[in-house]
């Protein structure tokens, strides 16, 4: 909370002239350097391996404001509509997947990724890398597991699959209403 007090009859003093704008300096050592992370939030989790302990709010602003996702709802389409209009997988937008598609038969659900995404080492991100992480998911998480098997028709072995580079598959027993957004 900020205060303050005016008044008196004094005349105000007259304004400081701008000073003259400086040259762009080379960057020093230390503002090279990674800058410390500060975020606030209503807790914090005693993890940050969300997969293994969910711990409600904590672990919710980890997961969707501090990842990316392949797809996410479009927030946009909702405007006006309040709680009266449930989304579906129409109302989806890319996020680190840049299209998704079925196959022929609806068995596979493909994920085309956005190249040149890469983390704050440099990394590129790869379909191996969306697996990896897909698959300790499912491992780790009785919710994940619950999901995918029972609100989804993920296949039970092996459910995802890098085809290539850029390629992120979820191989589905049949396709579902839930399964873009899952």
């Amino acid at each position: 909370m900020l205060a303050a007090c005016g008044g008196g009859d004094a005349p105000a003093a007259p304004a400081p002239a701008a000073p003259a704008p400086l040259a762009p300096a080379e960057p020093t050592e230390e503002e090279l350097e990674p800058a410390d992370w500060i975020t606030a939030a209503a807790g914090v989790p005693t993890t940050l391996d969300y997969w293994t302990t969910y711990q409600g709010d904590p672990t919710r602003h980890q997961m969707y404001e501090m990842m990316s996702t392949l797809v996410e709802y479009d927030a946009n389409d909702y405007e006006g509509a309040g709680c009266s209009q449930l989304a579906t997988a129409a109302d989806m937008r890319p996020g680190l997947a840049e299209s998704w598609e079925y196959n022929a038969d609806r068995t596979e659900l493909i994920y085309k990724l956005r190249q040149g995404v890469l983390s704050p080492l440099g990394n590129e991100l790869t379909a191996e890398d969306v697996k990896w992480s897909f698959d300790r998911a499912r491992t780790q998480s009785s919710v994940v597991r619950f999901l995918i098997f029972q609100n989804g028709n993920f296949r039970a072995e092996d459910p995802f699959e890098a085809r290539d580079r850029y390629t992120f598959v979820v191989h589905l027993d049949n396709a579902g209403s839930l399964d873009v957004a899952l």
